[in-house]
């Protein structure tokens, strides 16, 4: 990394190793859009924008900059943006997982003695995990949550078994987490798998200590290449800066996502300053580099969870992409070297066709939890089916290495 003497911004540009997306100098005309955010353009102005050289759709480095590209995807079917890659359906579609989440809060909540379960899912997404937990001896109460309604399941697809009651409900994961008196009162449960991973929270951040032992704080900027067409550019950047897709001349806007250049930039930070950096340091600065994705978005929501939403003796639970700690790197890999690993902690990990992954760091997580008085349980997410499931599920269970699932209680 160049050493940054002058004051001045230094763009650390690189291939991007894991998902082979490239990742560009900062070259190019830019073009203020602030403006412009959540706006529907007029079509001349689409176009004139397009006209550009190359478009930044943030003029400047953000940590959440990824967040626009997830907007704009999560618009579209499931199946269309994040399909193929056995990531995004782990979590809602296979139904052994289903079977062992509902059978693991039953055993969790099995002092309680209380039914029903009631059940808050944040994140919850149009996929419905339910219809898997029909066979549960339990009965649930389930509000289906996401950042908007039409995310969420049709009202067709809500009955799914006599033991379960589902309704829904318009919750943000950037908003803070309370329970209102007219949701019934607090739930024994707070669910969210997919969640995390998938935004940028204010508390979120990304530290890399280089080569030269220099920790950094990250920030990216997607930008519309200068290849692209005007119609192309103006088709991205309506879809980018505002969530909605507007089909212009039958261009494929998913195919173009795929081609959009993402620079990501180093700023040298004082670790000391930084909110957890001496946890952080504890557990990392002793490697010669380090790439470390902050939760700092999950711990707020937990926290806030037991203080307004999760009844007493109530359990959270998270199901994302994860790291634990550095060991694990290797262990998913096969390899014992942890140089060639540490990208499962990337910032732009890629599930399906272009979700960009914010690869939460579970050990850090637990680490600071568990100095805050809550109880945290880490599991792999075989280890967490092959514990929970019914014997004939566990035999069509096939899980990746880097899906793991934490269970935290107060």
């Amino acid at each position: 990394m160049q050493r940054n003497t002058s004051g001045k911004q230094v763009i650390q540009s690189r291939p991007e190793r894991e998902t082979g997306t490239y990742v560009p100098r900062s070259t190019g005309s830019q073009v203020n859009l602030s403006p412009l955010a959540h706006q529907v353009l007029a079509f001349d102005e689409i176009m004139r924008l397009g006209s550009m050289t190359e478009i930044a759709v943030r003029p400047n480095f953000t940590p959440d900059a990824l967040n626009d590209l997830n907007r704009a995807l999560f618009a579209l079917p499931a199946d269309t943006a994040f399909g193929g890659s056995g990531l995004s359906p782990f979590f809602v579609e296979i139904p052994s997982v289903q079977l062992a989440l509902g059978n693991a809060i039953e055993s969790h909540l099995a002092h309680r003695g209380r039914m029903p379960i009631r059940v808050l899912e944040i994140a919850a997404g149009v996929r419905n995990r339910w219809r898997y937990l029909s066979q549960t001896r339990s009965r649930f109460d389930v509000t289906l949550t996401d950042f908007a309604p039409h995310i969420l399941p049709p009202t067709a697809e809500r009955e799914v078994g006599s033991n379960i009651t589902l309704k829904t409900g318009v919750y943000d994961l950037h908003d803070p987490l309370q329970v209102s008196h007219a949701d019934g009162g607090r739930f024994d449960v707070v669910l969210g798998t997919y969640a995390f991973d998938s935004v940028w929270l204010p508390g979120d951040k990304r530290y890399v200590k280089t080569q030269n032992g220099e920790w950094c704080v990250a920030s990216y900027r997607i930008s519309v290449p200068d290849f692209f067409e005007a119609q192309e550019k103006a088709a991205v950047l309506v879809a980018l800066r505002t969530g909605v897709w507007e089909n212009i001349g039958g261009i494929s806007l998913l195919g173009l996502l795929q081609k959009l250049e993402i620079a990501e930039h180093l700023e040298p930070v004082d670790m000391q300053q930084v909110l957890y950096g001496a946890e952080i340091l504890a557990r990392y600065d002793a490697l010669p580099t380090a790439e470390v994705n902050v939760p700092g978005g999950l711990i707020q929501r937990v926290q806030e969870a037991f203080e307004t939403t999760i009844a007493s003796g109530g359990i959270f639970v998270i199901g994302d992409v994860a790291v634990i700690n550095d060991k694990c790197y290797a262990e998913m890999s096969g390899s014992a070297n942890h140089q060639l690993t540490r990208q499962y902690i990337k910032g732009h990990y890629t599930s399906g066709s272009v979700e960009k992954y914010n690869i939460q760091d579970f050990g850090l997580a637990q680490q600071i939890l568990e100095a805050q008085g809550f109880t945290v349980a880490i599991y792999n997410a075989r280890e967490y089916a092959m514990r929970f499931a019914d014997i004939e599920q566990r035999r069509q269970l096939q899980v990746e290495g880097n899906q793991y699932i934490m269970v935290v209680s107060r």
